[in-house]
C-alpha cells in the first residue's frame, strides 16, 4: 500500500495518496512510514505545513530515525518560527548520526525554506558548510547556486544574477525543475527591466519545460508561479493566468504566495477591496516580510492606504 501511495504522489493525485496513507494508519497505527508518506503529500502537493507537522511528529515519535526529520525545520520556518527552524537544521547539520545523503537533502530544504526571509547570512553559511564538507549532491548544488542568483536579483545586482542563473541552467540535473525556476527568474528580471520580448522568451521556455508535469516540479513552484503571473497579468494572457492560478489553488492553498497571486489579479482590475482581502489572507498564511508586498508593482496604488498600512504592521507578528 505504501508504494501505491507513493505512486499516487508521483502521479500528482494527492487526495488518493492521502486516502491510502489513512488506510495504512488505520490498519497499522504503529507504522511510521504511513505518517511520513502523508506528511510528504501534504508538504509537496498541498503546501499544508501545519497539518504535515502533526504527521511528521507522529512518524518521529514512532521512529526517531524517520526520513521526515528533514521536513521539520522547513515546516517551522515556513510557519514563521524561523529561529526554531534554523536551530533545528543547524543541529542536524552537525549531528554525526545523520547520513551524508540526509544532510544533502537537508541543505536543499533549508535553502528553499529560508529563501522567503532573504537571510543571506544563512545562505553564505550553508555555502561555506558545503564547501568544507562537500556534502551537497548535484540537485542541492544547483539549489545553492540558484539561491545565490535570487539573492543578487533581490539586491538588484541584475548582471551578477543573470550570469549565475545561466550557470544554473548549464549545470547537470536529472530533472528540469530548477531550470524551470531559473528561467522564470531570468524572465522576471527582464520584465522588471522592461525587456518584454526577452522576458516572454524566458517565460515561454520555463512553461514548456513544465510538461509532462512531474511531482518534483511542485516542491518549490510558488515563487515560479508568481514570476509567471506577474508577467502574464501584464500581457493579459488569460490562458496562462488561469493555468498558474489553478496550479496554486490546487497545490498551494495554504501558502502565502497563493493569495498574493490573487491580489495581483485583483489589483490589475483596481479592485481595492479584494486586493486588501487577499493581502490580509497572505499575512494570515505566514507571509514573512513586508518587502514581498511593498516591492510588488501591482500594489503601488495602495501605498498610503490606511487598511494597507494596518496589514503591513501585522506581518510576522
Amino acid at each position: 500500500m505504501e508504494r501505491l501511495s507513493w505512486l499516487r504522489q508521483w502521479q500528482i493525485r494527492p487526495e488518493e495518496s492521502m486516502a491510502i496513507s489513512d488506510s495504512m494508519i488505520a490498519m497499522r497505527p504503529d507504522l511510521f512510514n504511513a505518517y511520513g508518506t502523508k506528511a510528504t503529500t501534504l508538504i509537496v502537493l498541498k503546501g499544508n505545513y501545519l497539518e504535515a507537522e502533526k504527521y511528521t511528529n507522529k512518524s518521529l515519535t514512532l521512529f526517531d530515525g524517520s526520513w521526515v526529520k528533514i521536513y521539520l525545520g522547513g515546516i517551522y520556518i515556513k510557519t514563521n518560527r524561523k529561529v526554531q527552524g534554523v536551530k533545528y537544521y543547524e543541529d542536524l547539520m552537525y549531528n554525526t548520526n545523520i547520513s551524508s545523503d540526509d544532510k544533502s537533502f537537508l541543505i536543499g530544504y533549508f535553502v528553499e525554506a529560508i529563501s522567503s526571509f532573504r537571510d543571506y547570512e544563512i545562505l553564505k553559511k550553508l555555502t561555506a558548510y558545503n564547501e568544507k564538507y562537500n556534502i551537497a549532491k548535484v540537485s542541492q548544488q544547483k539549489i545553492l547556486k540558484l539561491a545565490e542568483g535570487i539573492m543578487y536579483k533581490e539586491l538588484k545586482q541584475y548582471d551578477k544574477a543573470d550570469s549565475i542563473f545561466k550557470v544554473v541552467l548549464a549545470m547537470e540535473d536529472p530533472l528540469p525543475s530548477l531550470n524551470i525556476e531559473a528561467l522564470s527568474e531570468l524572465g522576471d528580471m527582464a520584465y522588471k527591466k522592461r525587456q518584454f520580448a526577452q522576458a516572454k522568451a524566458y517565460f515561454d521556455e520555463s512553461y514548456r519545460l513544465l510538461f509532462p508535469m512531474h511531482w518534483d516540479y511542485l516542491i518549490k513552484i510558488e515563487g515560479t508561479a508568481l514570476n509567471h503571473l506577474r508577467f502574464y497579468t501584464h500581457n493579459n494572457d488569460t490562458e496562462k493566468i488561469k493555468f498558474w492560478i489553478n496550479l496554486l489553488d490546487t497545490h498551494r492553498p495554504f501558502d502565502w504566495q497563493t493569495p498574493i497571486a490573487h491580489a495581483i489579479l485583483a489589483a490589475k482590475n483596481k479592485n481595492k477591496k479584494e486586493t486588501l482581502r487577499f493581502l490580509q489572507k497572505a499575512v494570515d498564511l505566514y507571509l514573512p516580510l513586508k518587502e514581498h508586498i511593498l516591492e510588488e508593482e501591482a500594489f503601488v496604488f495602495l501605498h498610503g492606504n490606511r487598511k494597507f498600512n494596518k496589514i503591513l504592521k501585522k506581518i510576522n507578528q
